[in-house]
């Protein structure tokens, strides 16, 4: 027994003993209807699912506003200014990125470069004011849950198919035996190629039977085997039309994006 990756889902992979992880309600529904049958599929995502993890140990992860007057408290500590809550604000989203990164702060403290060591003390100076609280910050979630892992079962991972190495790492570390990770391989997934030369090197193994079949229903024309990602991904590609109900919207930024899709909401 091992732990599969695959790039296309197969209706035949899903099992009773198997819980199913999406990202949203949407993705689980479509799974609903490729798979067909009498088996129970509900959304649960993997942030979720790390939540969960992460507070049975006794963690809280901090909500926004906590997470801002701790860094505020940061900066006091490590940083002379008299614009805290402007210093605190102007820091949060790299430090925040470091925390998912999974970099070594304290590699940045030894930096020549007198910011990067400025920046390194005050997302240390956070940390140690999250742990005096038993928090964490939700930047840090994945990696968190990713350690320590007391329990493992069989999963499918459908929706993740471009995962951050905080969200690999928590995949590989909570999947047991017989485990799924859908993860297309494909021109408009490059990075993927080193996320599963990185899970190969931790015990998964590449599961081709489903992409053979895929290859022969191309050839025959039909979508039927296809799930929702690699339909949008031939759609991007010019080779093929929407599907029934989904609209293709492009956007020249990521501005007129955001603009465009509050306009739909």
């Amino acid at each position: 027994m091992s732990r599969y990756i695959v790039s296309e889902l197969n209706p035949s992979f899903i099992k009773p003993d198997l819980q199913v992880i999406t990202p949203n309600n949407a993705i689980a529904h479509h799974i609903r209807q490729v798979v067909n049958s009498q088996i129970k599929i509900s959304h649960y995502s993997l942030e979720t699912l790390t939540q969960n993890i992460v507070r049975r140990r006794g963690t809280r992860i901090a909500s926004t506003l906590f997470s801002r007057r701790l860094l505020q408290n940061a900066v006091t500590d490590v940083m002379t200014t008299k614009n805290v809550e402007g210093t605190a604000k102007a820091f949060l989203a790299t430090i925040k990125d470091l925390f998912r990164s999974g970099v070594d702060l304290k590699v940045l403290q030894q930096n020549a470069d007198s910011r990067i060591q400025q920046l390194g003390n005050l997302a240390i100076a956070y940390e140690q004011q999250l742990r005096q609280r038993k928090c964490i910050d939700a930047a840090q979630l994945y990696w968190r849950g990713s350690t320590d892992v007391a329990y493992q079962k069989p999963y499918l991972f459908y929706g993740y198919f471009a995962p951050a190495k905080d969200e690999l790492a928590v995949i590989n570390a909570i999947a047991g035996q017989d485990s799924i990770l859908v993860l297309p391989t494909n021109d408009l997934y490059p990075q993927n190629q080193h996320n599963v030369e990185w899970l190969t090197s931790q015990g998964w193994e590449r599961f081709l039977r489903n992409e053979e079949q895929g290859a022969r229903s191309k050839e025959r024309g039909s979508n039927e085997s296809y799930g929702i990602n690699q339909l949008l991904q031939q759609c991007f590609q010019g080779e093929n039309s929407l599907p029934d109900g989904a609209s293709l919207n492009v956007f020249p930024n990521l501005e007129e994006e955001v603009r465009g899709v509050l306009t739909q909401v």
